[in-house]
C-alpha cells in the first residue's frame, strides 16, 4: 500500500483531515507529506495540518480543520459546539475551539482561541472533538443571545442530547421551560 493510500484510509474517519503528527504515526515522513503535498494529492489547511485532496466535502469539514490546526487536546467550544450539533445558529464565521495547551503557531482567521479549563468534558461528534452540551451552554455566555442558548438547552432536552440532571448541575432551572437560575440571569445581565 503506497502512502497515500495509507492516508488515505486512516482519514476516512477524520474528514480527510491528518496533522504531521498523526503521519508520523502511521509511518510518514515529513518529506512525503511534503511530496504529496507538492503533487496536489494533499492540501494543506493550516500549521503541520493536511487535508486528501480527494475527500468528499461535508458542513463539518471546518470544524474538523479548526479543531486539527490548534493541536492535540483541541476541541470546539461554546456557541461552536452547539451549531456543530445543531442545536442553535452560529457564526459561521467564527469557530470557537479551545485547549489546554498554548497554540504557538499562526491560526486561520476564522478560529477564535480560548483556554481549556481542567473541568471540561469532551466528547467526539462525528470524529470531531467537541464540549459538552450542558459545558458548551454555560460557555456560550456572553458569546451569543440569552434566548438561543434556552432555545439550545431545550432542543438537547427535547432530542435527549442531555439529561435533567445535567443541566441542574451546571446552574440551570429545568421544568416547564429551561432557564438560567437567577443568578446566572444576574450574571448574563453584567
Amino acid at each position: 500500500m503506497s502512502n497515500y493510500e495509507t492516508i488515505f484510509e486512516d482519514t476516512l474517519g477524520t474528514h480527510g483531515i491528518i496533522t504531521t503528527a498523526r503521519a508520523h504515526e502511521i509511518g510518514v515522513s515529513d518529506k512525503e507529506l511534503s511530496r504529496l503535498a507538492s503533487s496536489g494529492r494533499l492540501e494543506r489547511v493550516g500549521y503541520c495540518t493536511y487535508r486528501v485532496s480527494h475527500h468528499v466535502p461535508s458542513r463539518l469539514d471546518q470544524y474538523a480543520v479548526a479543531a486539527a490546526v490548534v493541536g492535540d487536546g483541541a476541541f470546539i467550544y461554546g456557541p461552536s459546539a452547539l451549531a456543530l450539533m445543531e442545536l442553535a445558529p452560529a457564526d459561521p464565521r467564527r469557530i470557537h475551539v479551545a485547549t489546554a495547551r498554548r497554540a504557538r503557531h499562526r491560526l486561520p482567521p476564522y478560529v477564535a482561541l480560548h483556554r481549556a479549563g481542567g473541568a471540561d468534558m469532551v466528547t467526539s461528534y462525528e470524529g470531531i472533538p467537541v464540549q459538552g452540551i450542558a459545558e458548551a451552554l454555560l460557555a456560550s455566555r456572553g458569546l451569543m443571545m440569552d434566548e438561543r442558548i434556552a432555545e439550545a438547552a431545550r432542543e438537547a432536552l427535547r432530542r435527549g442530547l442531555v439529561l435533567d440532571g445535567e443541566l441542574e448541575a451546571n446552574g440551570w432551572t429545568v421544568g416547564m421551560d429551561v432557564l438560567p437560575t437567577a443568578r446566572e440571569a444576574t450574571a448574563w445581565a453584567n
